[in-house]
């Protein structure tokens, strides 16, 4: 197991030697030695690891005290971080902005991939957090326009992961959508802008959440941390009567459609014991002149029984299972998240009508 985040420092990533830092240094370059030098490294706290100019993470599921201020400073001030410092995305991203201070004429891109749940959101987090910091540093703290464009950048984060973020059965935090990030530099290498396209929205989670997975974020944070007023003036209703914040079933659950009325059950086929079960093409002609025969001994429908009828006025399609309203910290939670997106969308310049 790696060692807890409390007995890490931001001292930890320098000093701890656990591995081989590239692997492209391995004596054997195969599967399973990429993957056990892997394990070793991150049983040790390390989550980095290159492998020539590609940084391979393993997501901790943690907070690790390696993102501070100082370490920002450290890779800065490096020449070649890939080099003479241990493996991090930082190095990553002070190669992009190095090439465009060396006059470089063309885009620098930085591809973050990964299966669902690998940490690609947070990755890209770090990487804008590090241009800002960088940007803000060489600006000056005179620079209040270059701050405040830092924290127009930084807040955009949160306010598309509310709308575009869901749980699901392998993440709390999964991305349910495409995100191409473009910073725009000036010919001093300063920040200018940043435009955000996205694309692939899982519109039909709105309606029908996967199951056992969840809607938005945005939904639970607006009906759970709302405050009185705005609960009235947008008419809110308590969490456990809007059927598409459940737990996802695969099913869209309907309240105001009323029960459909059982129709009348058709027929069954002959009861006569010496009946032939069904016609098949390969059974003899002599069958199918004894089905023919035992035809007109049918006996009428028999009528609904009580269970049958009590089944079919209670579908569970129609009638949702009641479901638990959140605990006092879930509701804290949400009540944080909801004041945190009306405080990112001020940051950026939205008013409180807009």
């Amino acid at each position: 197991m790696p060692p807890k985040a409390e007995t890490l420092s931001a001292d930890h990533l320098f000093s701890i030697n656990a591995g081989t830092p590239d692997m492209v240094n391995l004596t054997t370059l195969d599967e399973e030695s990429m993957v056990s030098n892997l394990q070793e490294r991150f049983k040790a706290g390390l989550p980095y690891t290159l492998c020539g100019q590609i940084c391979v993470s393993v997501n901790p599921f943690r907070w690790l005290p390696i993102y501070e201020e100082s370490v920002i400073n450290r890779y800065h001030n490096s020449s070649n971080p890939f080099v003479t410092q241990p493996p991090h995305v930082y190095p990553v991203a002070h190669a992009a902005l190095t090439r465009l201070q060396n006059g470089s004429t063309s885009s620098q891109s930085i591809l973050v991939s990964g299966e669902s749940g690998a940490g690609k959101t947070e990755a890209t987090k770090i990487c804008m957090k590090y241009l800002a910091q960088v940007d803000a540093m060489a600006s000056g703290p005179a620079s209040a326009r270059a701050k405040a464009l830092t924290d127009r950048v930084l807040q955009s984060s949160p306010i598309l992961e509310a709308f575009g973020n869901a749980q699901t059965v392998r993440n709390d935090n999964s991305s349910r959508f495409g995100k191409f990030l473009q910073l725009r530099y000036s010919d001093s290498v300063r920040q200018m802008g940043a435009n955000i396209r996205t694309y692939l929205l899982e519109r039909s989670r709105v309606v029908r959440p996967p199951h056992k997975e969840k809607n938005y974020h945005v939904l639970y944070a607006l009906v759970g941390g709302a405050t009185p007023e705005e609960t009235q003036q947008l008419g809110l209703l308590p969490e456990d009567q809007y059927g598409v914040l459940a737990e996802g079933n695969g099913r869209v659950p309907v309240r105001t459609r009323p029960p459909a009325k059982p129709r009348d059950q058709p027929p069954p086929p002959a009861t006569t014991r010496d009946c032939a079960p069904a016609f098949q093409p390969s059974r003899p002609l002599r069958h199918v002149r004894r089905l023919a025969r035992c035809s007109t001994h049918r006996s009428a429908a028999p009528p609904f029984s009580p269970q049958q009828k009590a089944r079919s006025e209670a579908s569970p399609a129609l009638t949702p299972e009641p479901r638990p309203r959140p605990h006092r910290a879930q509701q804290k939670a949400r009540e944080e998240e909801w004041h945190g997106v009306l405080e990112a969308l001020s940051d950026i310049g939205f008013n409180n009508e807009e």
